[in-house]
């Protein structure tokens, strides 16, 4: 896949300048973190709208002593059965399904679903004849605003891995980067600290979204109709 091969190109480049080891992900100037995956790219990302999300971080360290590939990244979303996402996926999968339902004809399927009150999670699990048939992750792509994780954690929960090594490289990473390699028509940030972040951020041709993150606790928050009500709601604030 050209994207991938682009990607991985680009990713190179970024291992040098950060002083990452290829192989390990580590970094010899800060021992205990490490670069922990390369991106999600669906397998029809491009054939639809090309949505891209970025998610706050990782969270875990998916496979120590090593990079987490391309491959494993897919095979961890979107071969897995929609039943099993956790909440965060869960989120993903029902907004990439709002974001798509005009151009693949899925405007049914969400608005059956959205009509359930259940959660993202619970109409994965529970609702699988209201899905549309073919997965909505597929044509999407997945980064993560912060790159680096404790090397061998476990657990998702907590802010301890939401740091920059190196503010102004990652940053620019992201711009000059990887908003260019994947091209989206759509960038979705998942979680309200991006607000500010994403005050002003333009760029020809690109749609930017951010929303309460998909695993959020709060009223409602976790049912799809409530998370795109909040995306929608939030970004046209952050834009004025």
């Amino acid at each position: 896949m050209s994207l991938n091969n682009d990607l991985k190109t680009a990713y190179a480049r970024f291992f040098q300048d950060m002083g990452i080891a290829p192989d390990t992900g580590r970094l010899d100037r800060l021992p205990g973190k490490k670069f922990a995956t390369y991106p999600y790219v669906g397998s029809k990302y491009g054939d639809a709208r090309k949505i891209l999300f970025v998610g706050q971080d990782i969270g875990k360290d998916p496979q120590p002593g090593r990079i987490q590939s391309f491959s494993e990244r897919r095979a961890s979303i979107e071969d897995k059965p929609p039943s099993r996402h956790n909440p965060h996926i869960a989120g993903t999968y029902m907004t990439a399904l709002y974001f798509l339902k005009g151009g693949l004809g899925w405007r049914s399927h969400w608005e059956k679903i959205a009509k359930t009150g259940a959660t993202c999670q619970m109409a994965l699990q529970h609702w699988e004849d209201l899905l549309p048939p073919e997965n909505p992750l597929s044509y999407c792509a997945l980064t993560n605003d912060h790159k680096f994780v404790e090397e061998h954690r476990q657990h998702r929960s907590g802010s301890m891995d939401r740091v920059y090594l190196n503010r102004e490289a990652e940053r620019k990473f992201f711009m000059n980067v990887e908003l260019k390699a994947f091209d989206p028509d759509i960038v979705i940030f998942q979680g309200a600290g991006f607000e500010r972040k994403m005050s002003g951020l333009k760029r020809k041709g690109t749609r930017f979204y951010v929303g309460q993150h998909p695993s959020a606790r709060g009223e409602g928050i976790r049912e799809p109709k409530v998370l795109i009500e909040d995306i929608l709601e939030r970004s046209r604030r952050t834009r004025g």
